[in-house]
């Protein structure tokens, strides 16, 4: 197997860094925080298990067994590694890539290099190996008449995706982190994939080097100028030129020396090495610690589910000695998340430990659109309503990192991100959230579509749902950006009113009094031994389409002889998450109660009211007023909550 190189462009362009490398250093950064040190690590880890749970074998009921290995090498096997990778003339390319040292590819290459071409110093690969998933199969050329186009996607394509709906990313930079964590920018693989009956191993590489210059020693060069990209497979002949393609002949005593070996009894599936892996001073040991703390950070869903799609084991290995594994389990740091994903959501309030509340958000989804070859746009996909379950469990644990957190998944595999719970007052407890949006709710057609509505919402690296580029140009909306933010908004906000109240309750004693209400309710939450009570009885129908009238009765159930407080909070529900569709409580009337007895202000949709001792309950009228811009079939489906809490 040889290296063949891309020819620089006769226009002369070049670039300074690897492909995939000045927007994975940028994204490194955002994975840093909550306890994470290695943004690195953290990265690589997200995108190479998502990469091989996507090609799981959907027939089948077992997971996709990904084993992530460690491996060291050093000396006569090193030496042997670099003859079989054709070291001779990928070195050249480096050492003429890493010239300048102008750019951070350039100064990782330099340093990278050294240690690389030194066989007695030690060197890391670390492989990604997957079975119980398809293979790199297809052509080479990712042709449209291929049925499949694994293989052309994920060794020669650079930013393209597969198109079906169970895609984790939808960018194709996953792949692009094997490259970014090679210290030398170079991958190797290898895939089991069955033809017929028979099965055979495809072996392939490619190195993302800047572009450069040099004489690499080929009698087939035409030119001393390269555009950067390099390939490693079985040279071919065609129109006077040389190029690689994919091997099926190599030896099984090859696979083995370049750790490329499949097991052909576990199935289909990819291997991929990211050679001379760049530890960043790091040791061995600390980077398979970092990997089971990411893999368990960010694959809980996956590695918890009563059917998991997926089971990790990571792998340490020297050479060629036997290795040392594990299988990666969820530990107690997860707990709280793992009960909130699977447990039930029925508890009314989060006053206890171990209880947990939910409750669904919705929201309108614009219609999907496309632009046909006249400009004109056609609606693909009507407008409906994304809906998701918000739930949150009042727990004792205390992640230390993790505390007062929401999670957001949208299928059962993993966190797109976490996100914070505002909690108000001191609580000894803490809480744990899960947002379970499109396929992690449920399989109905609109979870499927609320789920490539998410997707279409997440950046490169899928790690939140605010990236305008697809959701612009897919679906026919045009204030994008505040609608993308209201939804997390949202999420945010409602797993804060479940906690809010039981913060306050657990200093105070006094239970969570939130109720759900559809336009023209007219019950309310009982009284209890609690410092007050509040009665929802009567709301009157749309005046004018533009308000609305609700009645409350609150009660001052302590006996202290002191004056009283309370907030009266209204807030609508599923919203579409844009300011502008915002309601707005606009007065509230004091019913029987004359002179000054009575204090209020209204702000931010929240009434404040200081009661005097002498009164010991209030009838309370609340004017809404909505915007008229509100469609009337939406109106109609709208839901408010009113929540009573005592004020300090």
């Amino acid at each position: 197997m040889k290296w063949n190189f891309d020819i620089g462009s006769q226009n002369l362009n070049e670039t300074g860094e690897n492909t995939f490398s000045t927007m994975l250093e940028e994204a490194t950064k955002d994975f840093e925080g909550n306890g994470v040190t290695n943004g690195q690590v953290s990265m690589f880890t997200r995108e190479v298990i998502s990469n091989s749970a996507d090609q799981k074998i959907i027939s089948s009921s077992e997971p996709a067994k990904i084993y992530i290995d460690v491996i060291s090498i050093d000396g006569s096997v090193k030496k042997e590694f670099k003859k079989l990778i054709d070291w001779s003339t990928l070195s050249k390319h480096i050492i003429a890539a890493k010239k300048n040292k102008e750019t951070k590819t350039q100064k990782r290459l330099d340093a990278q290099f050294r240690e690389f071409d030194d066989d007695s110093k030690s060197s890391i690969l670390v492989r990604v190996s997957d079975f119980n998933t398809n293979g790199l199969t297809g052509g080479e050329t990712g042709s449209d008449e291929d049925t499949s186009n694994n293989f052309h996607l994920f060794c020669r394509s650079v930013f393209k995706s597969q198109t079906t709906s169970t895609r984790q990313g939808s960018y194709g930079l996953g792949k692009g982190v094997l490259y970014h964590c090679s210290g030398i920018s170079t991958v190797l693989m290898s895939s089991l994939i069955k033809d017929g009956s028979d099965s055979k191993i495809r072996v392939f590489g490619r190195s993302e080097l800047p572009s450069h210059s040099c004489k690499d020693g080929s009698s087939y060069n035409q030119t001393d100028r390269w555009a950067g990209p390099g390939f490693f497979g079985e040279e071919i002949e065609e129109n006077n030129t040389k190029r690689v393609i994919s091997s099926f002949n190599e030896s099984p005593s090859m696979l083995k020396k370049l750790f490329l070996e499949r097991d052909k009894d576990m199935g289909t599936g990819t291997s991929a090495i990211s050679v001379g892996y760049d530890l960043k001073h790091g040791s061995v040991e600390s980077l398979i610690a970092d990997f089971k703390c990411e893999i368990r950070r960010w694959f809980w869903p996956g590695l918890s589910s009563d059917n998991p799609g997926i089971e990790v084991i990571i792998r340490k290995i020297k050479n060629f000695e036997e290795p040392r594994e594990e299988i990666v389990n969820v530990d107690e740091k997860y707990d709280p998340f793992v009960k909130c994903l699977l447990n039930e959501g029925n508890s009314i309030d989060l006053t206890y430990d171990g209880n947990i509340v939910s409750k669904e958000k919705e929201w309108t989804i614009p219609r999907k659109i496309q632009t046909d070859n006249n400009g004109k746009k056609i609606v693909v996909e009507d407008e409906f309503q994304g809906i998701g379950l918000v739930k949150v469990h009042r727990s004792r644990f205390e992640n230390e990192f993790l505390k007062n957190k929401i999670a957001f998944v949208r299928n059962n595999l993993c966190v797109v991100c976490y996100e914070d719970i505002k909690v108000f007052g001191n609580n000894d407890a803490f809480f744990y959230g899960v947002f379970k949006g499109g396929e992690a709710r449920g399989k109905s057609q609109l979870d499927i579509q609320f789920s490539n509505f998410l997707r279409d919402a997440e950046p490169p690296l899928h790690n939140h749902w605010k990236h305008v580029g697809k959701i612009e140009t897919n679906y026919d909306i045009s204030t994008v950006t505040s609608f993308l933010r209201g939804i997390t908004n949202d999420i945010k906000e409602e797993a804060s009113l479940i906690v809010d109240s039981s913060s306050e309750s657990n200093k105070n004693d006094y239970s969570h009094l939130a109720r759900l209400f559809k336009f023209g309710g007219n019950t309310g939450p009982g009284e209890g031994k609690k410092s007050l009570s509040f009665k929802y009885y009567d709301q009157s129908d749309l005046i004018d389409e533009k308000y609305f009238k609700i009645k409350l009765k609150i009660k001052n159930l302590k006996d202290d002889n002191k004056n009283w407080l309370a907030k009266v909070v209204f807030k609508i529900d599923k919203q579409r998450g844009l300011s502008e569709y915002n309601f707005t409580l606009k007065n509230l009337k004091i019913i029987d109660v004359e002179g000054d007895l009575v204090y209020q202000k209204i702000e931010n949709n929240q009434a404040f009211l200081n009661i005097d001792k002498s009164i010991p309950e209030l009838n309370l009228d609340l004017e809404v007023h909505l915007p008229i811009i509100i469609k009337e079939s939406l109106r109609k489906r709208l839901t408010y909550t009113v929540n009573v809490v005592p004020e300090r």
